[in-house]
């Protein structure tokens, strides 16, 4: 009987997918690319409605641009890092004021008029090659006003560029480039903030902390999960996600110790909620994939 109950509950989750499309992200980029915004509202609608696209993941998301300034820049290095973003501004009508930038949309020039227009900026002269995260960011961060900011998970690709040929000359100039970027980026807990200024970031993290993000979701998630064919599509597992949310935890464990000590038994407690979830989200596809043989 169990078995028939767990197969009846897989098959009501796959027979809810059927309303939409796999995460076809490439989908996503030519539509983009396109200016065929009514169809990308469809898409996303539709993925976003038949739960396709995990909650918890476009929580994330949402909590990346909660701890942004109004009308900054969002840099994504590709389309995972933004169809989430996509989803808020476009389906749930939250945070249309922050820009978004498809760093692999920039080849294209209506794209790249378009968008600069949007931001305020000359369009670059240049075509950027395989370096095109480090210098396009560069370059947005030197000629806009508004804040910019990155995924605090592109940190490593702007320490190691290892997608180039280390004995080109393109090589040696990202590379320069990208210690500039480096000395002006501030991680703010989820997302690296570009300042000319310096200022003190680890206030900043603890107000995105503790006013900002929305963090219940870490504690329980009611979403069935759709198995790991999906995961492929997305910037990071959920797992992956939550190691981010406890490298922000621990990281500011000292300040709370020295500074906050009231407060350092709830930070306490979210890093034992990121465990938590993390070992739920591991048993959940274990279950699901166990479940799914019996169909």
């Amino acid at each position: 009987m169990k078995r028939i109950i767990l197969a009846s509950l897989l098959l009501l989750c796959l027979t809810g997918r059927t309303a939409a499309q796999d995460l076809d992200y490439e989908r996503v980029h030519n539509l983009i690319i396109e200016r065929n915004d009514a169809a990308l509202d469809t898409l996303l609608t539709r993925w976003y409605y038949s739960g396709l696209y995990p909650a918890d993941v476009l929580n994330y998301h949402y909590n990346e641009l909660q701890g942004m300034e109004p009308w900054s820049i969002y840099v994504g290095m590709e389309e995972s890092d933004l169809v989430g973003k996509l989803i808020l501004q476009r389906v749930l009508h939250v945070h249309r004021d922050k820009v978004l930038l498809n760093l692999n949309a920039t080849y294209d020039s209506t794209y790249m008029a378009t968008l600069c227009q949007r931001m305020e900026v000359p369009v670059p002269t240049e075509s950027y090659g395989d370096g095109r995260f480090v210098l396009m960011t560069q370059w947005v961060c030197e000629h806009t006003g508004r804040q910019v900011y990155l995924s605090a998970s592109a940190m490593p690709h702007l320490v190691h560029p290892g997608y180039l040929d280390p004995a080109s000359a393109q090589a040696v100039r990202i590379d320069s480039v990208a210690t500039v970027l480096k000395s002006h980026l501030y991680n703010e807990g989820l997302t690296m903030h570009y300042a000319r200024v310096p200022y003190n970031n680890i206030v900043v993290k603890c107000r995105n902390l503790e006013e900002r993000y929305l963090l219940d979701y870490l504690r329980m998630s009611f979403t069935p999960p759709h198995g790991r064919e999906q995961e492929g599509a997305l910037a990071f597992t959920r797992s992956h996600l939550a190691e981010n949310y406890r490298i922000l935890y621990e990281g500011l464990l000292p300040y709370y110790r020295a500074h906050r000590p009231e407060r350092l038994a709830w930070l306490e407690q979210l890093i034992r909620d990121v465990l938590n979830y993390r070992r739920m989200q591991e048993r959940r596809e274990r279950e699901y994939n166990q479940v799914s043989r019996l169909l």
